[in-house]
């Protein structure tokens, strides 16, 4: 891996720096705690090894991609996590075959309707079951 340059380090500062401002103006701190020594994580393509057989298929897809870029180090790697098990809830109390979010923009919409329609079915036998397991 090559190493990270003086200007590189100093721009990865900066925006930590700005981010834990950024962090703690929006209320976050009070959930989960920014870690002010985490690092941006640098990006990677990860090919698709996969329908290499027959070569038809292999011709056509042998180049796929997949980008990934890490967060193990995140500085926000708390508060994330806590995202994701919080989504992960949600999801599963949709009782829909498949749940599709497209854009970030969409969220506040998608939990809009869910909130409707839990506020609906709230009296129901469903949920005052699901409740009492939980």
């Amino acid at each position: 891996m090559a190493q990270r340059g003086y200007a590189m380090e100093n721009a990865e500062r900066a925006i930590i720096n700005t981010w834990s401002w950024w962090y703690r103006k929006q209320g976050y701190h009070k959930i989960a705690r920014f870690d002010r020594n985490g690092r941006l994580g640098a990006p990677y393509v990860l090919y698709k090894l996969k329908n290499m057989w027959p070569p038809e298929v292999r011709a056509q897809k042998m180049h796929k991609a997949r980008p990934i870029t890490p967060g193990c180090a995140h500085p926000m790697a708390s508060l994330l996590g806590l995202v994701g098990r919080a989504w992960s809830f949600i999801i599963k109390q949709i009782e829909e075959e498949n749940c599709i979010v497209h854009t970030a923009q969409s969220v506040p919409k998608v939990l809009e309707n869910m909130t409707r329609a839990m506020k609906a079915d709230w009296q129901s036998e469903r949920w005052a079951k699901r409740f009492a397991t939980m």
